[in-house]
């Protein structure tokens, strides 16, 4: 999720990608986003937590941010081990980047939930396709 260790970026697939967009100057915006765990995923059990659906996402703590992130660096504690969502998410593409301006806006709570199910909606898909 979070960090400068990797360049990643465009990989030519996003023509919204912005290059300035860097990790290390970011405020965790993609770690607030709910984490849907894959089957390859293997997540120690403690970042984890059933969903009201069955399946298993990153817990999140009371501030929202994913519970794996660390406070102070603000960088991923499992970062070698991170699910393939946040593997697949990629700094300062389109999703990047609208997820840094609705962050910055503060969307009612109503319409934050109607963007996460799109989210999901939209994850689950790619996962079909690919």
């Amino acid at each position: 999720m979070k960090s400068t260790e990797i360049g990643a970026g465009s990989d030519g697939g996003d023509t919204d990608y912005d290059p300035t967009i860097r990790c290390d100057a970011c405020e965790a915006c993609c770690c607030k986003l709910e984490v849907i765990l894959m089957g390859d995923d293997d997540i120690p059990l403690n970042f984890t937590v059933e969903d009201r659906w069955g399946g298993w996402v990153m817990r999140r703590l009371d501030d929202l941010w994913c519970a794996a992130l660390d406070r102070n660096t603000m960088r991923c504690r499992i970062y070698e081990r991170r699910p393939i969502v946040c593997r697949d998410y990629r700094m300062g593409e389109s999703d990047c980047i609208v997820e840094r301006a609705r962050r910055l806006v503060q969307l009612p709570e109503r319409v934050e939930s109607l963007y996460v199910d799109m989210v999901q909606w939209q994850t689950r898909q790619r996962r079909e396709k690919a």
